[in-house]
């Protein structure tokens, strides 16, 4: 009887020390978060032999102090272009999530982020003699959504995954003049409402870039309080669904069925990396 009374103590000893340690793995599990470093915002680099290109970055930071975040994966979950009215309107091509790139790791979609450590992710990235903004993705035929899109305003939601990871999330308007120029990005803080991205400076020439690799640093400074719209081609203004203003900052769409995909798909890159 003593025995049977002992082995009924021992288990419940273990069952709370089993969801005593469950509850801590959950409340010390990965926290993923996007944020702006400022020397590793824009990047000036050769596109090719006699073109530039510029390079739009976050860095993906796991926060916990005691865990690796493991399988890494980011990607625009929407996009939106904002018209002459300042309304959101969603991207009508745009119809899947889309996976973006690690930074010096070409054509890799998951990566593992040690304790306290960051990554830079490529976001998007600007062509001289080319008007589009192109989403930084290792797809290079993604299906059934667009990846460049013309002139224009647009809202990147971003979302950072990871295996047993609190995922990431931030909210990017960029103003794209269809000028090979540093662009405009601001990224919405709850706090304080759309934050300003700024670069100074001239865009290095190529002669400059081939003799040296190029770079620049950035800026990060409160948004002035009017809402700047680079002007929309009436093309796109007129092929835009209806709908009402989609400004919601923490919209939270769910991408697994993508994000599940993706993983199947190896798709190699279309254009020259770094």
């Amino acid at each position: 009887m003593d025995i049977i009374v002992v082995i009924g103590v021992l288990a419940s000893i273990l069952s709370l020390v089993t969801a005593a340690w469950a509850i801590m793995r959950f409340f010390i599990r990965p926290k993923l978060r996007i944020h702006f470093l400022a020397e590793e915002t824009f990047h000036a680099r050769r596109h090719s032999e006699n073109n530039r290109s510029i390079w739009l970055h976050v860095m993906v930071e796991n926060s916990s102090k005691y865990r690796s975040a493991e399988n890494v994966r980011a990607y625009v979950q929407q996009l939106f272009i904002v018209d002459n009215k300042r309304i959101e309107r969603p991207v009508p091509e745009f119809n899947q999530p889309l996976p973006l790139e690690w930074a010096h790791l070409a054509g890799t979609k998951e990566h593992d982020i040690k304790p306290r450590g960051k990554s830079r992710l490529d976001v998007a990235w600007f062509a001289e003699g080319d008007p589009r903004l192109h989403i930084a993705t290792p797809v290079s035929k993604p299906t059934g959504t667009v990846k460049a899109v013309e002139a224009g305003t647009y809202v990147l939601d971003i979302a950072c995954l990871g295996d047993k990871a609190q995922k990431g999330q931030i909210r990017l308007r960029i103003y794209n003049s269809g000028q090979f120029e540093w662009p405009i990005v601001e990224y919405w803080d709850r706090k304080r409402g759309w934050v300003k991205v700024t670069t100074e400076g001239e865009i290095p020439s190529i002669e400059m870039m081939k003799a040296l690799s190029s770079c620049t640093t950035a800026t990060i400074t409160e948004s002035p309080n009017e809402y700047l719209v680079s002007p929309l081609p009436e093309n796109n203004v007129k092929d835009l669904d209806g709908g009402d203003s989609m400004m919601k900052p923490d919209r939270d769409r769910d991408i697994q069925s993508a994000d599940s995909a993706s993983q199947k798909n190896n798709g190699k890159t279309e254009k020259e990396r770094k």
